[in-house]
């Protein structure tokens, strides 16, 4: 791994009300794709599943929920520099095998919580500019209420809507976790494992990323991209008290560098 960051619950599974992402304006995100044979022609596809993020050449970052109980491995491959997933462009995308999957132990035990996942790839991602890792955080790394952060992922274009073949982005505002936890919202049912983010009628693929910009060190250096959430679930369309729920990855910083 990469060295260096109860109410009833639906999976968030869409991006509603997003815009499209300029190809490779989020190198990081990864397409978690599940293979399907076809019994009468015994022809092998893929399809696109869940998010993830690269965190290592070899490691993607996605939610447990999207991998469930199974741990066979020839059922996933990751795609790296997708921008459609109905059409390739050429030199962008980067195919991978998945050669080891490590669910949270705590994964299951209770409420949505330990909602991470590990994906090891069976070859070294290569860096382009299309391609590249987004930052771990610090281990207990918290953002201030109302930063802005990101998500991207092929959601739905409408609430309950078909999913988007275009990469799609938009803008999330943290909200503190106290705030989440009143009884209009989750009455009491999140942890400090996770981040509550709001933004007009918008929800990210299972798995994706919340990242969010650091100021570079060097003065009018670009900004850092740190990973400090995974798409985990939500209830709705971006509800007033029913904010989208990540997986707080400040929290698994240890467990993921192990």
């Amino acid at each position: 791994p990469p060295s260096t960051q109860t109410p009833q619950q639906s999976f968030l599974g869409r991006i509603v009300g997003g815009q499209n992402a300029r190809l490779g304006s989020h190198p990081w995100q990864a397409s978690l794709q599940i293979r399907q044979r076809f019994f009468l022609s015994n022809v092998v596809s893929t399809v696109h599943m869940c998010g993830g993020t690269l965190v290592a050449p070899c490691w993607v970052v996605t939610a447990a929920h999207c991998i469930g109980t199974t741990s066979k491995t020839e059922n996933f491959r990751v795609k790296l520099g997708v921008g459609r997933l109905d059409r390739e462009v050429a030199g962008s995308e980067q195919g991978f095998d998945v050669e080891q999957i490590i669910v949270h132990e705590g994964w299951g035990k209770g409420q949505y919580e330990h909602d991470n996942d590990l994906e090891y790839c069976n070859t070294t991602a290569t860096e382009s500019r299309y391609v590249h890792t987004a930052c771990l955080p610090q281990q207990g790394e918290a953002l201030p209420a109302d930063y802005n952060c990101d998500i991207s992922g092929w959601g739905a274009t409408s609430f309950k809507g078909a999913g988007s073949q275009e990469l799609l982005e938009a803008q999330v505002k943290v909200i503190a976790t106290p705030r989440c936890n009143t009884r209009q919202a989750y009455n009491g049912g999140l942890t400090d494992g996770a981040v509550c983010g709001l933004v007009a009628c918008v929800q990210g693929d299972s798995g994706g990323p919340l990242v969010c910009p650091r100021p570079g060190g060097a003065e009018g250096a670009p900004p850092i991209h740190v990973l400090h959430g995974v798409v985990s679930f939500g209830e709705g369309c971006a509800q007033q008290y029913k904010p989208g729920v990540y997986t707080r990855v400040s929290r698994y910083v240890t467990w993921i560098q192990s």
